[in-house]
């Protein structure tokens, strides 16, 4: 059974349905959220059930008497989690303050804390961190497969962060390249491929003090055989490294083996020192609604994917290239994916060292006012003499002109598309637009424009 908030049935908003976030037994309160996410303090003097409310059970609470009374607990899912009829937990679902974090953003270290509690949570299993900022000292490594770590909230722009569930570098340093690393199972001497790990409503953040940053430091950073991950409403900010960094692992038999299979959902990288997403040898890969917003390096960095899927990504404000595609590429698609004033290219292609003829396509994609840096592209394609680019489908694909959002600056790109030593370029609909032109390319190239592209010479 599900219940919505009680305005919803007429009742004058006397019952919530509401989930536990904090228990204060020193007061008999239980700090909740309802269903519209508005925080509340109920009392949890229950009669009758016999059951002791805990951290992550969805109740029903009502005011008949003034104040917020828990009534009942409600069959859901997540009521699954605690026994209804006894106050030990479910061993599938653990709370991180149980092994001793806390978040309160102060010097102490959560690095122990945390990693007790990752190793501890079995297959199938949840991790929960309540609400906080948790300081570490060390990386965090995650060596057991198919877990789930997740938070309640995380800001998809990080001007909008409310009250994050945030794990930060620690005052006092930090050891380590990352804040949270997986590994090959040989690299990291685990018994199996750390699979299907889920990784929900998280905030990474750089920033370790209000003048200081932590140097060197990336957000996540997978290596090898790590398969089937799921990041989902996570953001990783103020970094002084990448947002995300995916790697290859080249094994001691010779074996090359690389992430895939991985599914990143509403996630945002935003301001971090270097690329947002920098993603090598990551296949098998789909990006949805995916934000890389203020990186001093690209937005997107992607080296040699295959059967990869963005859809409705957006690259913004990047001192690089909003999308930069590298070295070799099989069957990559962007659908609907936008960029906005990015100092480089919208998009920068060279998959010089593809060995088989596979295009890249973009789909709807929109590109406006690029080439901050000077001059650029909406779409830039490249090749060299000795190894001509394999085709580039565009369909739909808008590029408009224009300055920074207060009036100043360049109107930028200088281009719409740029075409060098490609073996095709398909366009079908769409609008191409520059300073300079709308299209350029080299006598190498084969353009296939159809009437139906609009192309203008903005002034």
């Amino acid at each position: 059974m599900t219940v919505s908030n009680a305005g919803t049935y007429g009742i004058g908003w006397t019952i919530k349905q509401v989930t536990i976030r904090e228990i204060d037994g020193a007061r008999n309160l239980a700090r909740c959220i309802d269903t519209e996410g508005q925080y509340l303090d109920a009392t949890t003097s229950v009669h009758r059930t016999g059951i002791r409310p805990q951290v992550g059970q969805i109740w029903l609470a009502d005011r008949d008497l003034g104040a917020w009374t828990l009534k009942a607990l409600i069959e859901t899912d997540v009521a699954s989690v605690y026994a209804k009829s006894s106050p030990n937990r479910s061993p599938q679902w653990l709370n991180a303050l149980d092994f001793g974090a806390v978040g309160k953003n102060d010097d102490t270290d959560n690095y122990g804390p945390l990693q007790r509690a990752i190793d501890a949570t079995p297959e199938g299993g949840t991790l929960y961190i309540p609400p906080g900022k948790y300081r570490i000292k060390k990386t965090l490594e995650i060596r057991r497969r198919n877990i789930t770590i997740r938070g309640d909230h995380t800001g998809r722009w990080t001007y909008n962060t409310l009250d994050p569930t945030c794990i930060k570098p620690s005052y006092g340093g930090f050891t380590g390249s990352e804040l949270i690393r997986i590994k090959d199972p040989q690299e990291g001497g685990h018994a199996t491929n750390i699979d299907g790990v889920r990784i929900i409503g998280l905030t990474f953040n750089g920033v370790y003090s209000d003048s200081l940053t932590a140097p060197n430091i990336s957000g996540l950073y997978a290596t090898g055989a790590v398969r089937d991950l799921r990041i989902e409403n996570c953001s990783f900010w103020q970094l002084t490294g990448y947002g995300i960094r995916t790697g290859p692992y080249t094994r001691t038999d010779g074996t090359f083996v690389f992430p895939k299979g991985w599914r990143l959902v509403e996630v945002t990288a935003d301001a971090n020192n270097l690329t947002g997403f920098y993603l090598q040898n990551l296949t098998d890969a789909s990006l949805t609604d995916c934000l890389a917003v203020g990186n001093k390096g690209d937005g997107f960095y992607h080296r040699s994917p295959g059967d990869v899927i963005y859809t409705t990504c957006r690259a913004a404000w990047n001192t690089g290239h909003g999308y930069r595609l590298d070295f070799g590429s099989a069957d990559l698609l962007y659908s609907g994916c936008t960029t906005d004033r990015n100092g480089g290219n919208g998009w920068y292609i060279t998959c010089l060292n593809s060995a088989r003829n596979r295009p890249t396509v973009l789909s709807g994609c929109i590109a406006r006012r690029d080439g901050k840096n000077g001059g650029g592209a909406g779409v830039r394609v490249e090749g060299t003499t000795s190894n001509i680019h394999p085709p580039l489908i565009a369909s739909g694909l808008t590029v408009v002109t224009g300055r920074d959002d207060d009036g100043t600056g360049v109107v930028t790109p200088a281009y719409g598309l740029i075409a060098n030593k490609i073996r095709a370029v398909s366009l079908s609909g769409g609008y191409l637009e520059g300073t300079t032109a709308p299209l350029l390319t080299d006598d190498t190239s084969t353009i296939k424009a159809d009437p139906a592209v609009l192309q203008y010479t903005a002034t």
